[in-house]
Order: C-alpha cells, then structure tokens, then sequence
C-alpha cells in the first residue's frame, strides 16, 4: 500500500505541476521558439560552436546560389555571350570561396571567444562576400564585352 500512496504522490505532482494553462504555454512557445531558432541558426553570440556557424552558412548557401544564378542570367544578356561555360566556372568557383566565408567565421570566433569579445559579424561578412561575387560576375561580362 505504501507503493501505491507514493507513486500516487508522485503522479499528483506530474498532473499539478502548471498552476495554469498560460504558464504551460508560455513554456510550451518557449521551446518552440528554441526550436526554430536551432532551424534558423539564431544563436547565443557567446554559445556558438563550430556546427552552428557552418549550419548558419549553410543554411544561406540556397539563397546565395538563386541571387547568383539570377545575376549570372542578367550579366550574360549584357555580355551576349553564345558559350555559358566561364559562369560554370565562375560558379564553382565562388562556391568554393564560400566554404571559406564559414572557415573565416569559425576562426574569427573562436579568437574572440579567447578574448572575451562576442561579436557576430557573420551577417555583415555574408552580405558582403555576396555583393563581392555579384560585382565579379558583372565584371567579368563587361570584360568580355
């Protein structure tokens, strides 16, 4: 009998332990919130690990492709060009650059975690490193032109 008293007990507590709905769903819209920001790579400036910032960079490597693809289009119909195969190299080529965006990004965080400053850069790196591959994509079709 006491087993049962106390396994009672226990699944009491368990079926009280929200005093009120509002609080079960602020803590259940907190985990969801935690969730998606592991989808969207949101993250602590002072907890990222190596596997968040590529997964912040790799998240962002579709959108990348579809704006540079989308430039690739613009910038062959200036230079009017019958053989696309540059732009294929141009392509790969700028995505294997964009492996070092996140190398760079890794390295400058785990020095700044050395030093104790938590700044997060990588939005202005990733903005910058795109205009950069824009401006060599219309370069190179106003060169051939």
């Amino acid at each position: 009998m006491p087993q049962n008293s106390e396994s009672n007990r226990i699944l009491n507590k368990l079926a009280h332990s929200y005093n009120t709905d509002s609080e079960k769903n602020s803590i259940f819209e907190a985990n969801k919130k935690n969730r998606m920001d592991l989808l969207l790579g949101v993250f602590n400036k002072a907890d990222r690990k190596w596997y968040h910032i590529i997964g912040w960079w790799e998240i962002r490597r579709l959108p990348y492709n579809v704006i540079m693809v989308l430039t690739g289009y613009v910038s062959f119909y200036i230079a009017y060009i019958t053989i696309p195969l540059i732009y294929i190299f141009i392509g790969l080529a700028l995505n294997i650059l964009y492996c070092l965006a996140w190398i760079t990004d890794i390295s400058i965080t785990r020095r700044n975690n050395i030093t104790g400053i938590h700044k997060n850069n990588s939005k202005k790196v990733f903005l910058t490193y795109l205009v950069l591959s824009m401006l060599v994509v219309f370069g190179v079709a106003i060169a051939i032109k």
